[in-house]
């Protein structure tokens, strides 16, 4: 794949390699010297493509007064992380020409590329952040014993997001801005006419309710090019805080595991205005996909996939649909027959690019049937469709692959040790006191770990016990069985087994965050507060001040049940299939 990648000239697929790269440094381990080259130069490539200072933003670009710097954790941190500077659409529609001095430099300018050599890359540089984020933090790890001391101000750092665009142009005028390339810039800091100024500050996920509705409300009312440029920054942005959690949820600095608590609370928040701004721009000229934007591999037109030697036929990949209801179990392949023990050996041929099994989850299509050998498993799938099954299989593809009505397979995974913040910040069932490590998770921060939680539980373990279990498949839950997100972390290879090893130790906590929601919730009836004290109890998540957290610890309740009950039905649980080393956990 390292090889092969490059046959497609695609930033998407660099970003799988990056991948790769990073999934190698971790499980295997290279040479120090080779190491040591690697992460000087991936880190000098990060910084010279999306890094920058608050001070030099004034140099790049034409502001008409400090630069809005979104997101930020600490705004004594001089580093910004620049998003626009190579978002695909506003580059398409000529703001970024626009906004930027005649003096600065290129966007790709820093990139080791001859480009009398080399062919133009397709797609956009942003989908690159994430993976070189996580090729950086492995490579750091691996060379300082575990820490990411050097590099914690990417934690707290905010991001530019958009040019000082004037959002006031009537409709008309900025469709032919558009296509001409001549945007105007706006001349003052009001947000009412300047489109960086509307999301500054904390505004995107600030604390304050009523800022955000205001936000989405005069996003809305903005052209339908400038809606979709916001709309890839806030979409490169929840994919980079998703991976900022990954990197230092597992830091033992009671400062950085704030920070990661912070930065928990916030993405809810995020995605549900990626969300809002996705579904603004549905049906429209600028509907907003990420496979057409360059931002996640596309394979719509590629051959059909081909088992690797002497393996079997692959199953088709379709976001969310591993492992889920009406899909085959884990141990089987779409024939029913036993899976051989090692998928990763069996490689998928996408366009020249040989992909494992496990790579094969990190492409999204339209097309589902590009990846599937096997005839037959079509069929199933398109009777399924047809039955009205809502489970896996290429049947099911198309509505897994429309981000306005699921984006979450277009994200990257939160990783284990994003679930070890569990475990750091919930103590063990039967506490006393509630735990004193600094902030504590929002109800609707909770809601997204252990959504994301339950995927990795439905997907690895679920599958051998819902046989038995046919309650779980009309429980009436919002939690998708198996919707795991689509990119990176170190679940997506993992067996039953791992899963079950990280997942018990946290066990005890999920069952203390269960005994608080319990108490939360019981706080109030039909949605009215009639206990005014919390108890020691109810004080492991952050405080419950709207109608939407009770919907989240209600919420949080579902879920805790279903993973509590699919953990202890786990056939692997019950008969022994468990690792011997962790059978103490």
């Amino acid at each position: 794949m390292l090889v092969d990648s490059s046959r497609h000239h695609s930033w998407a697929f660099v970003s799988m390699t990056y991948d790769e790269l990073a999934h190698i440094v971790e499980t295997k381990g290279l040479h120090l010297q080779l190491l040591t080259w690697l992460h000087e130069n991936v880190s000098s490539t990060f910084a010279a493509q999306f890094l920058s200072e608050a001070d030099a933003l004034d140099q790049r670009y034409l502001l008409p007064g400090p630069p809005a710097v979104a997101l930020s954790l600490d705004d004594s941190v001089a580093t910004v992380l620049d998003v626009f500077n190579h978002n695909g659409d506003a580059a398409s529609i000529g703001l970024t020409a626009v906004a930027r001095r005649p003096d600065a430099p290129a966007a790709d300018a820093d990139m080791d590329v001859d480009a009398g050599e080399t062919p133009q890359l397709r797609g956009c540089v942003l989908a690159c952040l994430p993976s070189l984020l996580r090729l950086i933090q492995v490579c750091e790890k691996a060379l300082d014993g575990g820490s990411l001391g050097e590099i914690d101000a990417l934690l707290v750092c905010g991001a530019y997001l958009m040019a000082p665009a004037d959002v006031s142009l009537p409709a008309t005028a900025a469709a032919t801005a558009a296509q001409t390339g001549q945007y105007v810039l706006a001349e003052s800091n009001d947000p009412g006419s300047n489109a960086s100024q509307v999301i500054a500050g904390n505004a995107l996920v600030g604390a304050d309710e009523d800022a955000r509705v205001e936000l989405i409300s005069a996003v809305s009312s903005w052209p339908l090019e400038l809606r979709r440029v916001l709309c890839t920054s806030v979409y490169a942005m929840v994919n980079w805080v998703r991976e900022i959690i990954n990197a230092f949820a597992d830091q033992p600095s009671a400062e950085i595991r704030a920070n990661v608590i912070q930065r928990i609370n916030q993405l809810p928040q995020l995605e549900s205005d990626l969300e809002a701004l996705v579904a603004s721009l549905r049906s429209t000229a600028s509907q907003f996909d990420p496979a057409a934007a360059g931002l996640v591999p596309d394979i719509s037109g590629a051959p059909t996939a081909r088992a690797g030697t002497g393996g079997p036929t692959l199953r088709a990949f379709a976001p969310g649909a591993r492992g889920g209801v009406g899909t085959q179990p884990d141990d089987q392949d779409v024939a029913g027959q036993p899976r051989p023990e090692h998928d990763a050996m069996h490689m998928v041929d996408v366009g020249g690019l040989l992909l494992s099994q496990d790579d094969t989850r990190k492409l999204v299509s339209g097309n589902a049937d590009a990846l599937e050998g096997d005839p037959d498993s079509r069929k199933r799938g398109r009777k399924r469709k047809s039955a009205g099954g809502g489970g896996g299989g290429s049947g099911a593809a198309p509505a897994a692959d429309d981000p306005a009505r699921n984006l979450h397979p277009f994200l990257r995974e939160l990783s284990f040790s994003a679930f070890d913040v569990l475990r750091v910040v919930g103590g063990g069932q039967g506490d006393d006191e509630p735990p004193s490590h600094g902030p504590l998770l929002s109800a609707r921060g909770l809601r997204t770990l252990l959504r994301e939680l339950h995927a990795v539980v439905s997907a690895k373990l679920i599958s051998r016990s819902e046989r038995r279990l046919p309650w779980l498949k009309n429980s009436g839950s919002n939690t998708t069985f198996g919707a795991l997100a689509t990119f990176s972390s170190n679940i997506s290879g993992s067996t039953a087994a791992d899963v079950s090893d990280r997942l018990l130790p946290i066990f005890p906590s999920l069952l203390g965050y269960l005994d608080s929601c319990l108490a939360t919730r019981a706080r109030f009836r039909n949605d009215v507060e009639v206990t005014e004290q919390p108890s020691a109890r109810d004080c492991r998540i952050a405080a419950v001040d709207t109608l939407d957290d009770v919907d989240a610890v209600e919420s949080c309740v579902d879920t805790l049940l279903l993973m509590v009950s699919s953990v202890l039905s786990w056939d692997g649980l019950q008969s022994g299939l468990r690792n011997d080393s962790s059978s103490t956990a």
